[in-house]
């Protein structure tokens, strides 16, 4: 509104220099200062127009608010609660906006840093599986692309690079339970430390890694294997302090599981 009673009172202006243009180049200066001078009495009029039309508005206001103070209270807070809506929305939507950016460039560097580790994750398990092969029922491989996955070499979960892997099973008919899964998972992990305590991986630049909470674990961590029948799938991690909080959430949920577990066949013999 305001912008449209700027170029109320400026459109005197504005004539007044596309006359001015006309009288130079015909270098009638007498003429320009008539038509200064209408200008002059337009603007004045404008402005005069603009003032008293916004006094009569303030009149206008004052004589109803006076009359009817409750309507015009209500009518106030209905524009308030718009604007304020208007304004929630805008600042909802920049703000999902920037995350969504803070997201998507915290992944890129994620996927670089994921490609970068790779080529040394892969060598670590390779020669960690073809040590412990016998020992966790499987066949041993003879090249390096023999382990790794068709699909995709990691897989990114709550902000942690999962490195997976591929061992074709000797028993494709026995399936492994978890507790049998994991004890081949310790058995690994035992073989990776070794390894990177003997520096066979001069690659890898951490060999023991601690925490935030105080605890210790080795630079390359077996995270957990899953039997798909034909073969078993192993994910590997680079120890990191996003990686221990990734475990620590993990056991606190599967802790909180247990918990309600027990409540509920408590409640039930109860």
């Amino acid at each position: 509104m305001w912008r449209r009673v700027f170029e109320l009172i400026v459109v005197p202006v504005k004539w007044f220099w596309s006359r001015y243009s006309e009288c130079k180049e015909k270098k009638q200066w007498g003429k320009a200062i008539s038509v200064l001078i209408l200008s002059l009495i337009g603007m004045a009029f404008s402005l005069f127009l603009v003032a008293f039309g916004i006094s009569k508005l303030v009149e206008l206001l004052i004589v109803t608010v006076n009359k009817y103070p409750a309507i015009i209270a209500g009518v106030a807070g209905i524009v308030w609660l718009y604007v304020y809506v208007k304004h929630s929305t805008e600042n909802t939507s920049n703000t999902n906006d920037v995350n969504r950016q803070i997201k998507e460039r915290n992944l890129a560097k994620l996927r670089e840093q994921a490609i970068q580790g790779y080529p040394t994750m892969l060598n670590v398990v390779y020669q960690t599986i073809r040590a412990e092969v016998e020992n966790i029922g499987g066949n041993i491989p003879t090249f390096p692309a023999e382990v790794e996955m068709p699909e995709a070499h990691y897989v990114i979960k709550d902000g942690v690079v999962l490195y997976q892997f591929k061992l074709d099973k000797k028993d494709v008919k026995t399936i492994c339970d978890d507790t049998m899964l994991k004890e081949y998972c310790n058995t690994l992990q035992y073989r990776v430390r070794t390894k990177l305590h003997n520096g066979e991986f001069p690659s890898v630049q951490i060999v023991d890694f601690r925490d935030q909470y105080g605890n210790g674990m080795d630079g390359i961590v077996v995270d957990h294997l899953d039997d798909f029948g034909r073969y078993y799938v192993i994910y590997a991690v680079y120890a990191s302090p996003a990686y221990s909080e990734y475990r620590r959430l993990i056991l606190q949920n599967a802790m909180s599981r247990t918990e309600q577990s027990s409540v509920i066949t408590e409640d039930w013999n109860s």
